[in-house]
């Protein structure tokens, strides 16, 4: 076992003077290396190898031992570096091929691409071919169907026919095998059955053709029956509420009384068709007055002077017609229908004598004379203010 002197008496071991010589030299060196180089391995492998090489040189003992350690490792390196020579173009190679084989990959897969669309887009297309054979499957095996239908159709109308002829030739050769005379005389025979069984069904119908069957007959009776049984239920529960709403009601007049005095039951119809009670009682009392005012048998004639309307131009007594309200409201309306110039004296002066000849001026009086005995009505007032001036009226 070795020792060294400074670890023996306790003191600080110091680095060989050799050793920081090297690592000074080492360091210097390498600091002098350009890094940017781009051989920069190599020289500072030589740097190591020079400052190995000196430390080979300054233990001689260990020198063969660390020559040949020195030596394989050259040898090795050399040999490493060669073969990184001749893999250097295999590099650019692999590169190269590298590239071309990823071009022809996205290549690939772009032809793929167009080839799986296509692809697709035509099994679109057989997809849709498919589709329309289908469709004419379906449409050929309906046609089919109906085909078989008709045919099924034809062949028993044509097997009904082969039986009728079949039948019709059975029949036709029985016949021929008859006599004719016994045929001639059973055809003869079969029309004169024939005659007078139409001859007899014509009777039945000319007899028996509006008679209704019995069972019908009975149905409606029945019906009526119960159709007058309600009838006459519904009369009398009418009747008791007619009696009850009579006790309970104030009594109507009976305006058909007044028939006689108004001038006959067609002039009552007239007057009072449509109207109130109050109505027909507030018209009974005007035809009354009337009436009572009525007892002159003839007007004085106002005179032909100008200040006299046209209508009035008359002299001498005219005779009073009596005229009642109701002739009052027909010549009116007749008036109106009539009426063809703005001017209403005019007109009526010459509808009068187009209506009454002669017999003008008493109608013109009696209906003027009416008129005023009526003047409440509403229609008999407007026409009177019309003849007056007192309301203006276009044609």
């Amino acid at each position: 076992m070795y020792y060294r002197c400074s670890d023996e008496f306790g003191g600080r071991a110091t680095k060989p003077r050799f050793l920081e010589q090297l690592q000074s030299y080492l360091k210097s060196e390498l600091t002098a290396l350009d890094t940017l180089s781009p051989k920069l391995q190599e020289r500072k492998l030589q740097v190591y190898q020079e400052v190995f090489d000196s430390l080979i040189e300054e233990f001689t003992t260990y020198k063969p031992l660390l020559s040949t350690i020195k030596n394989e490792y050259d040898i090795t390196l050399a040999y490493l570096q060669e073969q990184i020579r001749e893999l250097k173009p295999l590099r650019s190679q692999l590169v190269l091929l590298s590239e071309q084989c990823d071009k022809k990959v996205l290549e690939l897969r772009k032809n793929e691409r167009a080839e799986i669309r296509a692809l697709k887009q035509e099994r679109q297309h057989f997809q849709q071919v498919i589709e329309g054979m289908r469709e004419q499957q379906r449409a050929l095996e309906t046609q089919v169907y109906h085909l078989q239908e008709e045919l099924a159709a034809q062949y028993l109308q044509y097997r009904d026919e082969c039986d009728a002829r079949k039948l019709l030739i059975a029949k036709i050769s029985k016949v021929q095998s008859e006599d004719p005379v016994t045929v001639k005389l059973a055809l003869k025979v079969c029309r004169e059955d024939l005659t007078r069984a139409q001859v007899e069904l014509n009777r039945l119908h000319a007899e028996y053709g509006e008679v209704v069957p019995h069972r019908d007959w009975e149905n409606l009776d029945h019906m009526y029956k119960e159709n007058l049984l309600q009838v006459s239920l519904q009369k009398d529960n009418l009747q008791r509420e007619l009696d009850v709403f009579q006790k309970a009601s104030t009594p109507r007049p009976h305006w058909e009384q007044c028939a006689d005095v108004l001038g006959g039951r067609e002039r009552w119809s007239e007057i009072f068709e449509g109207q109130s009670s109050k109505k027909r009682l507030e018209v009974l009392l005007e035809e009354l007055n009337s009436m009572g005012m009525e007892q002159k048998d003839f007007f004085p004639g106002m005179g032909t002077s100008s200040n006299v309307p046209i209508y009035l131009r008359y002299e001498g007594q005219l005779k009073n017609l009596r005229l009642n309200k109701a002739d009052v409201v027909r010549i009116i309306k007749d008036i109106w229908r009539e009426k063809a110039f703005e001017d209403e004296k005019e007109f009526l002066h010459q509808y009068m004598q187009r209506q009454y000849g002669g017999q003008a001026g008493e109608w013109i009086y009696s209906l003027m004379h009416c008129i005023n005995c009526n003047l409440k009505d509403d229609f008999i007032s407007l026409f009177y203010d019309i003849l007056t001036d007192k309301v203006g009226v276009s044609t």
